[in-house]
């Protein structure tokens, strides 16, 4: 399949107000949680801005993009409910921050699919409401201490905003309901949230 690399620009995924420092930050655990799995092959469903698949690229890693949005060029168009390709022709199958655009009743049939494509990893995000405390302790030649604390919220309510169906954490979408749905395919071998983005919960799946 030949990858389509050139970057296209979408006002949807512009800079100032899509790409900020936070989300920044969230494109490096992507890229960290992708990279120690050492792939031969990648899937990226849901392309955003191409950050992730363009540094994966350029660190010599095979990625194909795969978006429903064709405007965005992806190298396959296609949705995660149905994914246009053979079974487990991918190492890590990435998705982030796309599986609550759909209603919550349609994650379990991605997350199938997801499990057909891979021959071993799936590495998503996806976002958690609850509310957390950053802190960073710094010390001249000392490794930074990193702490998520979580603070006492009301648990909310969900209201479709155009973009998201669900979320992480507000009411009737706990992280053991999205857990117990994961586990019907995959093992789950960490979940953790980004420090710098407490918003985007992250998950490393072993296909079982």
């Amino acid at each position: 399949m030949q990858q389509n690399k050139k970057t296209v620009h979408n006002p949807e995924y512009d800079f100032a107000g899509y790409d900020h420092k936070r989300r920044f930050m969230s494109y490096w655990y992507q890229i960290r949680e992708i990279v120690k799995l050492s792939p031969g092959r990648v899937l990226e469903i849901g392309i955003g801005s191409g950050q992730t698949s363009a540094f994966l690229r350029s660190q010599g890693l095979k990625v194909v993009t795969m978006d429903i949005d064709q405007k965005l060029k992806p190298d396959l168009a296609g949705s995660c409910m149905q994914i246009p390709l053979r079974t487990e022709c991918f190492d890590v199958v990435a998705c982030f921050q796309v599986l609550e655009h759909l209603p919550f009743e349609y994650l379990e049939q991605s997350l199938e699919e997801i499990h057909r494509i891979t021959r071993q990893w799936a590495v998503l995000s996806l976002p958690d409401a609850s509310r957390a405390l950053s802190l960073t302790l710094k010390a001249p030649g000392l490794k930074n201490i990193e702490v998520l604390v979580p603070i006492p919220w009301p648990v909310r309510e969900h209201h479709f905003d155009g973009e998201h169906f669900w979320e992480i954490n507000k009411k009737g979408f706990g992280l053991d309901k999205v857990v117990h749905v994961m586990k019907k395919n995959f093992k789950l071998s960490s979940t953790f949230r980004s420090h710098e983005n407490p918003y985007h919960r992250f998950f490393v799946l072993q296909k079982a």
